[in-house]
């Protein structure tokens, strides 16, 4: 057997019949008898290879070991547990909050509470989009429990290569420290590139947000209408029915229908919703700079949602606020 330790990984080969490799083991090396004696330790965070892809469902092989997770790295030491709940805050150099994480026992990828070593993984994801359910005969489905259809949302932007940095909070203290993102040595692109890339990322993001909050709007004035239907059929019955066709009509627009009573297995056309997913999953398929192509399709997509809500605010305005306040 052969031992050998290469960067901050330790090797272990058995003369050719395999090897295998314990990642990380810095924290082993900074492990002095003031950490250990220490109630909280957040050790410094190894250098994160930005990988789009990667980790087992990409590279492993039927008989292999587990590649290790994709992302970050934090690693803290607990003399206790910790009473209250453990928060791991990230956030880029200029002090801008990314993302913030607090513990919960009912879920295991939440940073630990418990006495010992702990790591935890940032996958390097910014915020994506909170999508709205389904409608349709099938709106029993969600965006938490339809995974595998084109409702899944947008790609949820990486971060770029750079300098970052996390902090731990236990029982109101708090430990921090800097970390850095590298590129990917496979990859080509500059920095240029994967800044662009990343810029309409978030904008594909903000705007899939703004046909969340569209579609959840239409929804409530169709929940308002329908909660006062009989009294405003008794006066308005042709004027309802043509407010709820319209608006049903634009929400199909911004989002798939799923099924009709009719036909309750039929979806509906792809929505801006989809559109946009689809759009991201290209972008981010590879790292490179956007095509032309790619702005103008967004700009088209960005186009058909201000119609839409220009449409949806002259419905309101002309139509149903009269309605609803009985003209």
């Amino acid at each position: 057997m052969h031992m050998q330790v290469k960067d901050d990984d330790l090797v272990v080969a058995t003369h050719g019949r395999g090897f295998w490799i314990l990642d990380n083991i810095s924290s082993l090396r900074a492990l002095t008898p003031e950490v250990a004696s220490s109630q909280v330790h957040l050790f410094a965070v190894a250098p994160a290879i930005r990988t789009a892809r990667a980790g087992r469902w990409w590279t492993k092989l039927r008989d292999g070991a587990e590649n290790p997770p994709r992302g970050a790295m934090f690693e803290y030491y607990l003399a206790e547990p910790a009473v209250n709940r453990v928060t791991i805050k990230i956030a880029e150099s200029s002090g801008k909050v990314i993302k913030e994480f607090t513990s919960d026992p009912e879920d295991s990828h939440s940073p630990s509470t418990k006495a010992g070593m702990n790591r935890f993984f940032w996958d390097m994801r910014y915020p994506g989009t909170e999508m709205p359910t389904l409608s349709g005969a099938l709106d029993a489905f969600s965006s938490a429990d339809w995974t595998g259809g084109s409702y899944d949302p947008p790609t949820s932007p990486i971060a770029r290569p750079g300098q970052y940095s996390v902090r731990l909070t236990v029982d109101g203290k708090s430990w921090e420290q800097p970390f850095e993102i590298r590129m990917d040595p496979r990859i080509k692109a500059s920095d240029e590139d994967l800044e662009a890339q990343f810029d309409l990322m978030v904008d594909i993001r903000d705007w899939s947000q703004e046909v969340a909050d569209t579609i959840l709007r239409i929804r409530d004035l169709r929940s308002e209408i329908e909660g006062r239907h009989s009294k405003l059929t008794e006066k308005y019955g042709a004027e309802v029915d043509a407010v709820l066709k319209e608006l049903r009509q634009i929400e199909g627009i911004l989002v798939v229908w799923a099924g009709t009573e009719a036909q309750p297995m039929m979806f509906g056309a792809p929505g801006l919703t989809e559109k946009l997913n689809s759009l991201s999953n290209v972008i981010s398929s590879s790292d490179a700079r956007p095509t032309a192509s790619m702005y103008t399709v967004f700009e088209e997509l960005q186009s058909s949602l201000e119609i839409q809500q220009n449409r949806l605010n002259d419905l309101i305005e002309q139509q149903l606020t009269p309605l609803l306040s009985g003209r």
